[in-house]
């Protein structure tokens, strides 16, 4: 009696192309006798794979302002702003010898002044390019020292109206304590162009023109 054939194994499938593997295809695997093919779970797999792909495209376009803020946020609170020294510097009116430009030499022992007391004076600082400002530095006063501070008229309020490239503003208003020395404040903004600095209120003495000794712009890298 002769000895049964051997049984050969099933031919392997051939690879799947990458398009197929991307839409949730399988490679089809050899069956038994009797074995049916799953249809349904195939079918669904291939259904719901272009639908996610799909909404994760959409989910991508949609969301490209937020992507951007995002990184904006990340970056400025991970890397230290840089210096961003006005090109223009201009004001309503000056103090004899307290011009506006004293108030972005980078020191505080010079200072601007507007040419009467009391508020309603503005200082006017331009870009020559448009700028992302983060914060800026305020030292109030023609000096670092007390009994000079105090000798002079001191602004209190502050208001910094931010001009874009666009031609928008947007107000942004901070109150000096009075004191000397340099004050930090937020001052976020993108696309910059201009800034006017209006003096609301003062301290006193207020028959003596509100004085401003250093006025320092800060933008991301």
């Amino acid at each position: 009696m002769a000895a049964p054939a051997p049984r050969q194994a099933p031919t392997p499938p051939p690879p799947t192309p990458w398009w197929k593997r991307l839409f949730g295809a399988a490679p089809a695997e050899p069956r038994l006798a009797g074995e049916r093919p799953r249809v349904r779970a195939r079918r669904r797999r291939r259904v719901v794979a272009p639908l996610l792909v799909a909404a994760l495209l959409a989910a991508l376009w949609f969301g490209r302002p937020l992507y951007g803020g995002a990184f904006d946020f990340v970056r400025d609170h991970t890397t230290d702003p840089e210096a961003a020294p006005p090109t223009g510097k201009s004001a309503s009116s000056e103090a004899p010898g307290m011009p506006a430009a004293a108030a972005f030499d980078g020191v505080s022992n010079r200072a601007w002044a507007p040419g009467e007391p009391g508020p309603g004076a503005e200082l006017v600082a331009t870009f020559d390019h448009p700028v992302r400002l983060l914060k800026v530095i305020v030292s109030p006063g023609t000096s670092g020292k007390p009994e000079d501070f105090l000798a002079h008229g001191r602004p209190e309020r502050l208001t910094f109206r931010v001009v874009g490239a666009d031609g928008r503003e947007s107000d942004v208003a901070i109150r000096l304590r009075d004191q000397p020395g340099p004050q930090t404040f937020d001052l976020r903004h993108t696309d910059v162009r201009e800034v006017r600095i209006r003096i609301d209120s003062v301290y006193a003495p207020t028959d003596q023109p509100p004085a401003i000794a250093e006025v320092e712009f800060f933008r991301g890298r």
